[in-house]
């Protein structure tokens, strides 16, 4: 907890379980996004995480195409669009993100 942005760290709240793992790693998505570090768990969920898209799955990536999501500039400029890093227990697949149904 102490490597994310002291604002971030409240969203954890003191949970435990499950919750509490939910809220760590959404208070290490919402550090990396800028000006939204002190954004509400519901905020983050409606602009960032319950949007629709489609994954496509292929030998050597996964594609989240996702449709929107409605601050997709905030996501482009935190550097979480495009090719992201190699998934360890899914065969070291290429996680790749397009953001806006194609961007």
């Amino acid at each position: 907890v102490e490597m994310l942005a002291p604002m971030s760290r409240s969203l954890v709240g003191g949970r435990e379980g499950a919750n509490g793992l939910a809220d760590l790693l959404l208070s290490g998505f919402a550090s990396r996004l800028p000006g939204l570090r002190a954004s509400s768990r519901g905020y983050l969920i409606r602009q960032f995480l319950a949007i629709e898209g489609k994954a496509e799955i292929a030998k050597d990536a996964i594609v989240m195409t996702l449709d929107g999501p409605p601050l997709a500039i905030v996501l482009k400029m935190a550097g979480l669009s495009g090719e992201q890093m190699p998934i360890p227990f899914l065969s070291n697949r290429l996680l790749v993100l397009k953001l806006g149904g194609g961007q």
